[in-house]
């Protein structure tokens, strides 16, 4: 019973953990409560046990045998409930180790250097990389963050590579080849031909380059620039305010009627019938003995100048300062249509969406947000990035179209609602259909029958691709996430070098050394003391 790993504060990502551990072999005990049946009934027909508590309370752990336990993992996404019931775990046995659920990475190093046997982990950061990475690589199988670096395993065919084996390929450029065709790490002497069908690993910076993926990779790039024209002078008129674009054809209409009646009927110059008109209709006129000799019905026309001037002209100031407040509304709340193009749409900046932004923003992506909630805790850290964000409603096409989807190079429905995440998708594929789609699903199963049945790119589920980090977390497992490469289950594996002596020796497929400095190196993947390795291994 010493060995139990106790998962409290059940949710989507608590449910992976525990199917994972059992998976693993690990004795897994899942904290719940009374009303949670359906979950109950997942883990029970999985062989997982189940306990019935009050969750919501930290002073229900006394009834778990937590002294017994060899780790408690904290998956509620009340981040302060996590927080209390970690240091009520650490009081009833100081040397359990505890797993923390927590948004705020600083916070988290924070912790972790205070209490010795706590462990700090964000299901944001964790699923954020291969977010990022699905919406720029053709086909991604896994991507994952080490300093800050996003490292990404992925398909593509193998005419980059062409005329050179696997080894030469290795030593000349930062990758590691997995597989050639269904040759599961190839010997160093396989030779690479241009139609081969190739699983990489790769930064993710450099992965894009390898695969051919260009910065105009939807043909964007091609179209002409926009220049002026009347044809396109006329259709911005027409999507003007109908109001004021009346009022100044009626303002224009009088003017030119009276010009063209005192320039004929009193023989003045062009000039100065302009400046008698532009006189009358915005102050009233002038001087009443300049009438006296005028005609009189050039003198009627001048009543009704004074008198529907004066009306249209306070109307033509009503209208414009609505306009222009309109306009400024629209400017603060990113309702203008953007004009970047190959750009990626992220819509929700929630936790993981405000992960997704940065990982796109350090590899130097243009990004326009869009998120319906105005007060949203990360709004105001969106436009301080100056990251170009709407305030509305992504699932409207009037939304889209703002952020300009016809030229984007592809979305990402990164809400916390599956359905919204659907209709987005598809909202945008109807738009543009040529864009790449990558939608946020909670359940792994749901998301692959919507990647199948509605073709779209890439569906992915944020708390199954953190799952294993937090289970490895709990366990000491080393293991960063698992991946399927030509059918065959492998386990993407992180060892530190603690004692100088060689690790990984004949476990599999060495991949990268990440340094003490955060540095990554793929060349000499032998780490030193202090550095750990990075390797692929078959489950």
């Amino acid at each position: 019973m010493a060995d139990r790993v106790i998962i409290f504060g059940l949710s989507s990502i608590g449910i992976r953990i525990a199917e994972f551990l059992h998976n693993a072999g690990e004795e897994v005990l899942v904290a719940m409560g009374p009303e949670q049946t359906e979950v109950l009934g997942r883990l029970a027909a999985a062989g997982i046990r189940t306990a019935c508590c009050d969750i919501k309370d930290p002073g229900r752990l006394d009834t778990l045998e937590l002294p017994a336990a060899r780790a408690i993992v904290l998956t509620s996404e009340n981040e302060q409930f996590n927080l209390q019931a970690a240091l009520h775990a650490v009081e009833l046995n100081p040397h359990i180790r505890v797993v923390i659920r927590l948004f705020n990475l600083n916070l988290a190093r924070k912790l972790e250097e205070s209490v010795r046997n706590f462990r700090v982990l964000s299901v944001s950061q964790r699923a954020s990389p291969s977010f990022t990475a699905s919406s720029l690589l053709e086909d991604n199988l896994l991507s994952f963050e080490t300093s800050k670096t996003i490292l990404s395993f992925f398909r593509c065919p193998g005419r980059g590579l062409a005329g050179r084996t696997v080894r030469g390929a290795e030593q000349s450029d930062e990758i590691k080849i997995i597989a050639v065709n269904e040759a599961l790490f190839p010997p160093g002497e396989t030779s690479i031909g241009p139609d081969d069908r190739l699983v990489l690993f790769a930064k993710c910076s450099h992965a894009r380059m390898i695969a051919g993926v260009s910065a105009c990779s939807s043909g964007s790039c091609d179209r002409p620039a926009r220049t002026w024209s009347l044809r396109r002078m006329y259709e911005r008129l027409l999507g003007q305010d109908r109001v004021l674009l009346f009022i100044l054809f009626a303002v224009l209409c009088l003017m030119g009627m009276g010009i063209l009646m005192v320039r004929f009927e009193e023989n003045l110059t062009f000039f100065n019938a302009l400046y008698v008109i532009l006189a009358t209709l915005t102050s009233g006129g002038f001087e009443d003995t300049a009438f006296r000799e005028f005609h009189p019905v050039t003198r009627v026309l001048f009543l009704l100048l004074m008198v529907s001037g004066v009306t249209l002209v306070a109307f033509l100031f009503a209208v414009v300062t609505d306009v222009m407040l309109k306009k400024r509304l629209d400017i603060l709340m990113g309702r203008r249509r953007q004009k970047l193009r190959e750009h990626v749409i992220l819509c929700g900046v929630g936790d993981v969406g405000m992960r997704i932004l940065e990982d796109l923003l350090t590899l130097g992506e243009k990004v326009v947000a869009i998120e319906r909630n105005a007060d949203g805790k990360f709004v105001q850290s969106v436009q301080q990035m100056n990251v170009p964000l709407i305030i509305a409603d992504a699932t409207l096409e009037e939304s889209l179209l703002h952020a300009n989807v016809g030229e984007a190079r592809s979305i990402i429905c990164a809400t916390d609602d599956d359905m919204r995440n659907l209709e987005i998708g598809l909202n945008a594929r109807s738009l543009h259909p040529d864009i790449r789609v990558v939608l946020r699903i909670f359940e792994k199963s749901f998301a692959e029958k919507i990647e199948k049945h509605f073709n779209i790119h890439v569906a992915l589920s944020s708390s199954s691709i953190a799952a294993p980090a937090f289970a490895s977390a709990a366990t000491d497992m080393g293991i960063i996430n698992t991946i399927k490469v030509n059918g065959v289950n492998c386990v993407v594996r992180e060892i530190l070098n603690d004692k100088g002596t060689p690790v990984g020796e004949g476990k599999g497929k060495r991949l990268a050394v990440v340094d003490a400095a955060g540095d990554v190196r793929f060349n000499d993947a032998v780490p030193r003391e202090g550095e750990r390795l990075i390797m692929l291994e078959i489950a």
